[in-house]
């Protein structure tokens, strides 16, 4: 069963993908995780599972040097959260 998607989903759809996309060209070998190919297959499986679900989700990966890696749908809890968010 799949949910609606409210206000014109195209948009939505849309804004998820420039997300999505927007993670996977970050130069992440600027941070502790390197470049996503030399990322483990578990953590590349993981980041795309959560980048594709409708649902909020985010992990902390990497110590010491946190990182947060989360969905678009995880943004308005980081809003809600954080003043700075």
């Amino acid at each position: 069963m799949s949910l609606p998607l409210i206000n014109g989903g195209d948009d939505i759809e849309n804004e998820e993908s420039k997300f999505i996309n927007m993670v996977y060209n970050y130069d992440w070998s600027s941070t502790s995780l390197g470049p996503i190919d030399t990322w483990d297959p578990v953590l590349k499986h993981v980041t795309n599972l959560i980048l594709n679900s409708k649902f909020p989700f985010a992990i902390l990966i990497n110590p010491p040097d946190w990182i947060l890696l989360y969905n678009k749908a995880y943004v308005s809890i980081l809003k809600a959260k954080h003043p700075d968010g």
